[in-house]
């Protein structure tokens, strides 16, 4: 019988395999035949994509199986049959015997009672061994789960072209077979037709010879009949017969899959599937040959519909088994009359072992973006989207690769439907950044917001990144606005990259300029009058009400210029006072109130920063003589505070808040600056312009080599 893999190994493996047997107590286990021993569990080799494991084994007559998951609620014996039979080992004397698990095919052996056979040539680094002509890597190994001495293995993920091979026995070149079969003979020659080609390897141990082939499309039986206890229900002379072709199955060419539905009366029911009229080929539960009945309960008279592929042997119906599908928009590629189509049974997903994982491989799907949902019983009556939703969302997947392997999975306790697909997706690049429109500056934050156009390629998903702003991927090329940027004047460096790849960046230097400061107690005097004029012209503010208003602002003004700071703070308060005054009588909502308190924490700023400079030595005009971050000014602050430093050489500089568990809150700067000294304000808000909580920051200055952290408390 020939197995199938290639480049690349979908399957999930199982967390453990054991050696149970009846000499793991020889070996150091408490007992006998105890799935969960440690001392007999298999390693699994990522390279090989097989368990293996070698173990001391005394003289004696020993029987073994393997075990999944310290358990034995899923096991192998001999054939690879689940739940087989126990796999008996003849030692004449202590042996070194070394012991194999293929969970792709479920076969476990050892190499006493079996030759390891692989085929080592000039093709098996493109299928994932680390090197050609290695005799050691299994994945070219050559299986005989059914003992007849025809060792086969079906490989895809070859590119075309000419290639040798030669057979090699237990991992070795000791003892090696060549053309015709002939000891250490002179290397087979083959040809792969088409890169997505399967090739049909087989070696016959007792002629030595290797033949490898294209691999045919499966042949199909002479006839497939569901023989069963109730075949005398349904129009045969008697029951369990074989060659009835009342309950034969029709073989469809379109879905290459045998089917046929039969009206069966209520009753407890068994059946199987047999081949070509007769018993000598026959298929039963888990599609094991000559395996036990399959049982068919029914409460009622049904039109059961029975399905059998010859490719997996696998015989059910639909009323033990959900039949799962993978409808979607690669379903031509693979042979289907159309795309989306859930009565395809070229994309059938299999049960066999009944653990509830349906599952589906294919290599034939070109390159290219698809989408794919799971549907059951051959209807859109019932089917799943994204994360296992009735009726949910296409699921999206991306071949890379030509002649990649893409896997289906659904899981038949989540409805949840998972697509693997091998390969190395193209690496993630961003191509370019562009700055685009920029918003004229906000007084009362001094701030203003810029769009930045961001091109990349093959992104890998998670958040775009600009400047510390994390923004959903939405494809290239993806124009961005970033906020709350602050106005100083100063040229601006921009960086990009992906939140799920940092390594996939760009970064630009001086990509824009920042408007000039717009934040002078004028400024947002004149921003104020404006709100208070538009809530007047609203209705919402009398003319009483709104002159108060800005005869504080007038005052304030007034009180400013003269250099009386304490007294221009005083008529901020009270202008604070009346508006929140408003909000309390009614007046105003706080939606209306708060542009005006941000106004007014604005001018707060202004008033404290030239306080700060009034109650110090005047900055210096000369350059400074060396790098300083000073403590903020005030501190504790609310609603916002100065930070003052002073460069004693030009270069790039970089101020950022951070909260004390040392995320970033804001930039206030990143740029060229010469050496000067410099004052900025942080208005306690983030990147995004939303205000921040009471508590310690940390600010840190970077420029050149030098750095300088400080911490403040913000007081709200």
């Amino acid at each position: 019988m020939g197995w199938f893999w290639g480049n690349a190994i979908l399957l999930a493996q199982p967390m453990s395999v054991t050696l149970a047997g009846s000499f793991q107590s020889e070996l150091g286990c408490a007992g006998d035949w105890q799935s969960e021993c440690a001392v007999t569990h298999m390693t699994y080799d990522a390279g090989d994509d097989v368990w293996q494991a070698t173990l001391n084994i005394p003289a004696g007559s020993w029987e073994y199986k393997a075990t999944l998951n310290d358990s034995w609620d899923e096991n192998y014996g001999a054939g690879g049959v689940q739940s087989g039979p126990n796999i008996a080992l003849n030692l004449a004397q202590e042996t070194a015997v070394k012991f194999y698990y293929d969970h792709k095919t479920h076969w476990i052996t050892d190499n006493v009672n079996s030759l390891i056979v692989t085929a080592p040539g000039s093709y098996q680094a493109a299928i994932g061994c680390a090197v050609d002509w290695d005799p050691s890597c299994l994945r070219s190994w050559l299986q005989d789960p059914d003992g007849d001495g025809i060792f086969s293995a079906n490989i895809a993920g070859i590119p075309a072209g000419n290639y040798e091979v030669k057979a090699a026995i237990n991992e070795s070149w000791d003892e090696n077979y060549g053309a015709g079969g002939v000891p250490s003979g002179p290397n087979i020659l083959f040809t792969v037709p088409s890169d997505c080609a399967t090739m049909y390897f087989e070696f016959n141990s007792t002629t030595h010879l290797l033949t490898v082939s294209a691999a045919g499309t499966v042949a199909q039986p002479g006839s497939v009949t569901i023989p069963g206890n109730f075949q005398s229900e349904v129009g045969c002379s008697g029951d369990w017969q074989p060659e009835c072709a009342a309950t034969h199955l029709s073989f469809d060419g379109d879905d290459n899959v045998w089917q046929g539905t039969f009206n069966i009366p209520a009753g407890s029911w068994e059946y199987k599937a047999a081949l070509n009229d007769s018993w000598d080929e026959n298929y039963g539960a888990n599609a094991q040959q000559n395996g036990p009945n399959i049982a068919l309960n029914l409460g009622a008279p049904t039109a059961v519909k029975f399905y059998y592929d010859h490719a997996t042997h696998w015989v059910t119906d639909n009323v033990n088994s959900r039949i799962v599908t993978a409808p979607g928009s690669y379903q031509t590629e693979i042979g289907c009359a159309s795309d989306w189509d859930p009565s395809c049974l070229r994309t059938w997903l299999q049960d066999p072992d009944g653990d509830g994982t349906y599952t589906f491989s294919t290599d034939k799907i070109p390159t290219g973006n698809y989408e794919v949902k799971a549907a059951v019983n051959e209807s859109w009556d019932e089917n799943y989207g994204a994360d296992g939703v009735p009726d949910g969302a296409n699921i999206p997947f991306t071949v890379y690769e030509s002649c990649s392997e893409v896997l289906f999975s659904f899981d038949g306790a989540t409805n949840v439907l998972t697509v693997t697909v091998s390969g190395t997706p193209p690496a993630c690049a961003i191509t370019s950044v562009t700055a685009g429109s920029q918003s004229a500056c906000d007084p009362f934050s001094n701030s203003y917001s810029q769009e930045v156009t961001v091109s990349y390629e093959n992104a890998p998903g998670g958040d775009l990144i600009v400047n510390g702003q994390h923004f959903p991927a939405s494809g290239s090329p993806q124009t961005v606005t970033l906020s709350g940027l602050t106005a100083d004047g100063l040229a601006v460096d921009v960086s990009a990259s992906f939140a799920d790849d940092p390594g996939c960046s760009y970064s630009a230097s001086a990509l824009f300029t920042a408007p000039t400061a717009c934040n002078s107690p004028e400024a947002i005097v004149a921003a104020l009058d404006a709100l208070i004029d538009q809530l007047l012209y609203d209705g919402a503010l009398n003319s009483g009400q709104a002159r108060a208003l800005h005869n504080h602002l007038k005052s304030m003004l007034k009180q400013y210029d003269k250099g009386n700071y304490n007294a221009a703070r005083s008529k901020v308060q009270a202008f604070m006072n009346q508006v929140n005054n408003f909000v309390a009588n009614g007046i105003l909502t706080a939606e209306q109130a708060q542009p005006l308190l941000d106004g007014a924490a604005a001018l707060l700023a202004q008033i404290d920063i030239a306080l700060a400079k009034a109650n110090s030595s005047d900055l210096p005009a000369e350059l400074p003589a060396q790098f300083e971050l000073a403590q903020n000014y005030p501190n504790p602050f609310n609603p916002s505070t100065a930070i003052r430093f002073a460069l004693p050489e030009a270069g790039h500089s970089v101020l950022r808040i951070y909260d004390n568990t040392g995320r970033l809150v804001k930039t206030l700067l990143s740029g060229y600056r010469n050496a000067g000294t410099y004052q900025v304000v942080w208005d306690a808000t983030n990147d995004n312009g939303q205000r921040v909580a009471s508590g310690m920051y940390l600010y840190r200055l970077v420029s050149g080599a030098h750095t300088q952290t400080r911490k403040m408390l913000l007081m709200r």
